[in-house]
C-alpha cells in the first residue's frame, strides 16, 4: 500500500508476536507514523484489520503509559477516533476482541444474591 503503512503494520505485528515492547522512542515513532499514515491518501484503503489492530494493540496500558504528556495522549485519541471511524468499530466489536483474548475474565459481578452471579465475556 505505502511505506508508511507498512512500518505501522510491522510495529503492530512486533508488538503482538512480543518481538519488541514499547518504550518511550518506539511508543512516540509509532504515534508519528501514525499521523503520518492518517493523512495520507491510501488511508481509507486499509482493511478493517489494520485499523481494530491498531486499537487494540495502541489501547493498551503498555503503549499510552509510555506517552509521556498529555499533548501526546491528546494525538493518541486524535488518531484512535479517526481509526474508530475509519473501521465502524463499536462495543460489539470491543467486546469480541476481550472474549478472544480473555474468555474466562470476569466481565460482570451480580451481587443482588446471596450467591453472587459471575459473567464472563464468554
Amino acid at each position: 500500500m505505502n511505506k508508511v503503512y507498512d512500518k505501522v503494520s510491522s510495529i503492530i505485528s512486533d508488538i503482538q508476536q512480543g518481538v519488541i515492547q514499547f518504550d518511550s522512542e518506539i511508543a512516540v515513532r509509532f504515534l508519528e507514523l501514525t499521523e503520518l499514515f492518517l493523512r495520507s491518501e491510501n488511508r481509507t484503503n486499509a482493511d478493517t484489520k489494520f485499523y481494530h489492530n491498531w486499537l487494540l494493540v495502541s489501547g493498551r496500558t503498555q503503549y499510552l503509559s509510555k506517552l509521556a504528556d498529555s499533548e501526546l495522549l491528546n494525538r493518541w485519541a486524535e488518531c484512535a477516533f479517526k481509526f474508530i471511524q475509519l473501521s465502524d468499530f463499536s462495543f460489539n466489536d470491543l467486546l469480541r476482541y476481550r472474549a478472544e483474548k480473555h474468555p474466562q475474565k470476569i466481565l460482570f459481578v451480580d451481587m443482588a444474591h446471596e450467591l453472587p452471579s459471575r459473567y464472563s465475556y464468554t
